[in-house]
């Protein structure tokens, strides 16, 4: 009988141990490149039909420059058509994991995941490795410290299970 994940998240948002991913930086983090992408077509339009209204260095923005925008955004665009699919909504208590992605959708124990901090990014964001060896990516909510040379310490409580759970033997 296939899992109900409405129903596991709805049951498991009313506990007071299960911790979720922050929403609006989810879509922030999953979006992010497509909106840069956007902005830098809006610029390349904007100085390809108007170059005065576009300056770069006090000066107006000439053809290659436009050139090279455009090709920034293409990147950015392929970036965010690459990583899109990589992020997920990350739901967790003291005896599962839940992830929820656009492509995979899955209920695991601690045992069968493998979870670890990407440093010099925040708000903190984690990579998960599922048992068919998917990795991705998710967040926590945005409680952290930030050292001036890139270490990042997550004092979230969803921060505080992970360690745990990540640093006591199963």
């Amino acid at each position: 009988m296939p899992i109900d994940y409405l129903k596991t998240y709805h049951s498991m948002k009313r506990s007071k141990n299960t911790f979720t991913s922050n929403k609006f930086y989810f879509r922030f983090i999953k979006n992010s490149f497509l909106i840069v992408a956007l902005i830098l077509f809006f610029i390349a339009v904007i100085g390809f039909f108007w170059p005065n209204l576009v300056i770069i260095n006090d000066e107006s923005v000439s053809t290659s420059g436009i050139t090279v925008i455009t090709c920034i955004g293409v990147l950015s665009l392929l970036l965010f058509f690459a990583l899109k699919d990589k992020f997920a909504y990350a739901v967790i208590d003291p005896s599962k994991v839940i992830v929820i992605s656009s492509k995979k959708r899955g209920r695991y124990s601690w045992s069968e995941v493998k979870i670890k901090q990407i440093q010099f990014l925040y708000p903190p964001l984690y990579k998960i490795t599922l048992p068919d060896e998917k990795q991705l990516f998710f967040n926590s909510e945005n409680k952290y410290v930030s050292f001036s040379f890139g270490l990042v310490i997550d004092l979230s409580e969803m921060g505080r299970l992970i360690k745990q759970k990540t640093s006591s033997p199963n």
